[in-house]
């Protein structure tokens, strides 16, 4: 919220307070700018309030340059206060409201310029002295004219009065002797469009560049196309998973056979596996088994080789006579 000076001070529409942006504090904290959103239609109001509220002030309100009043804080009552639009009588106003500025090509109203100060709301807070109250019979509510479309440039809004309307009660014109400014706001309006293009309010809409490349894609239901031939079913474990998706979710006999289906499955394929990792271990150990073996060749040290003799035959003392009789 804009703050300078012990004062505080914002636009509302609906009673909400809108978005400040490029607030700036210059003069010693005694000018205060920022930027605000307009639409055109919608009613607004200026407020503020004095945080110390030491001091009788005066808050004088101009819109696109146009003086159209203002309100009294007196000291030691750090009230909120308003101004909501333009007297028109002492029972009367018309509200303030951000309206569509009409521009024409028409060469007639190019030796007209824009106003000075178009698009922007200003606050000047004054120290006072109160002197002296009396009716106040208000001001008429000036008819804007067309705006050369030459002659600007800034904006496509200014501010305009919404219907009269009464009061609830009688208007007074507080007469007061000023002693010094102590802070003047500056709230600049334009379409949040022309902000977010000038880069003074964050864009809404998010940069497509900075967006990530990966989109994730959307689930796309086939169309069913005709076949020559029915296709052919899965086997095992992926031909059970079909079947069980496909199955109720709610019928409890199906999800009791297809836990069993998926229990006898899983022992099928345990016994695969270990059928399978049984072999590989068996032609391990063959393999470990001829390792060790070879190892265990090379490592033996030599043995001597024994050479035996057989004793020589002893010579009986019988005669065996050989010859045939």
């Amino acid at each position: 919220m804009p703050e300078g000076n012990g004062f505080e001070a914002w636009i509302t529409v609906n009673d909400a307070k809108l978005s400040e942006y490029s607030v700036e504090v210059g003069q010693n904290g005694k000018l205060v700018t920022c930027w605000i959103p307009s639409e055109a239609g919608q009613h607004f109001s200026v407020q503020w309030r004095s945080i110390l509220g030491k001091v009788d002030t005066a808050g004088n309100v101009r819109v696109d340059g146009l003086r159209v009043g203002g309100k009294i804080i007196m000291r030691n009552r750090p009230i909120i206060t308003k101004k909501s639009g333009i007297i028109t009588s002492p029972t009367t106003s018309r509200p303030f409201m951000f309206s569509s500025l009409e521009t024409t090509d028409d060469d007639r109203y190019l030796c007209e310029s824009s106003p000075q100060h178009l698009g922007e709301i200003l606050l000047k807070i004054d120290r006072v002295v109160i002197l002296n109250a009396e009716p106040y019979k208000g001001k008429q509510a000036p008819e804007h004219e067309k705006i050369h479309e030459r002659a600007n440039k800034t904006t496509a809004h200014r501010v305009g009065f919404g219907a009269e309307i009464m009061t609830q009660r009688k208007h007074k014109l507080t007469k007061t002797a000023n002693l010094e400014t102590l802070v003047t706001f500056v709230f600049r309006y334009r379409p949040m469009d022309i902000l977010e293009a000038s880069g003074i309010a964050p864009s809404s809409t998010p940069d497509p560049e900075l967006q990530c490349e990966f989109q994730p894609e959307a689930d796309v239901e086939a169309e069913d196309e005709p076949q020559d031939e029915p296709p052919m079913k899965p086997i095992g474990r992926k031909r059970k998973a079909v079947e069980a998706n496909q199955k109720p979710q709610n019928d409890d006999e199906d999800d009791e056979k297809e836990e069993e289906e998926e229990e006898a499955m899983n022992e099928e394929d345990a016994s695969d596996d270990y059928d399978e990792v049984s072999k590989e271990v068996r032609a391990l150990q063959a393999r470990l088994d001829a390792l060790i073996k070879a190892t265990s060749k090379r490592n033996k040290p030599p043995t001597k080789k024994v050479k035996f003799e057989l004793p020589p035959p002893s010579l009986s003392q019988e005669v065996i006579d050989l010859t045939f009789l």
